[in-house]
């Protein structure tokens, strides 16, 4: 049975959105989910959300920065993690490495003010085995 990971998709305006209010420190831009978990297989149920909003900024100064999203109003994953949305990232970087960035130095506040706009998807992980969050992407 195919597995992946279950995500927040962000919609178009929403991305564009988010972008045209934090400048990308990194040359490659994902912007594109929020990853609630991971090893699942295509049958497992899609959450619902009623608030998604951005309330924190995360950087490891080394090519990876994220953006801490509350979904109703609670930061914590199913597995413990941080509900996030990887910016950016430089060469050599994955997107995955934004759960590490997170534990290791934290983040810090911010206001973007706006809701955002997503959608519950199943994401086939590009190696078929669910291994970690928008490592497809980027």
């Amino acid at each position: 049975m195919p597995t992946g990971y279950i995500a927040f998709v962000l919609d178009e305006n929403t991305r564009e959105q988010i972008l045209a209010a934090i400048a990308p420190r990194f040359e490659i831009v994902v912007c594109h989910h929020i990853t609630v978990e991971y090893g699942v297989t295509d049958e497992a149920a899609l959450p619902s959300l009623q608030r998604a909003e951005i309330i924190g900024y995360c950087t490891d100064n080394g090519g990876i920065e994220a953006l801490i999203v509350a979904i109703d109003g609670n930061t914590t994953r199913p597995d413990g993690s941080t509900y996030h949305i990887t910016l950016s990232h430089a060469q050599g970087r994955e997107p995955k490495e934004s759960n590490d960035a997170i534990c290791e130095h934290g983040w810090s506040p911010i206001e973007l003010g706006t809701s955002l706009s997503v959608q519950a998807q199943f994401i086939l992980s590009s190696n078929n085995g669910g291994d970690d969050d928008d490592n497809s992407l980027g």
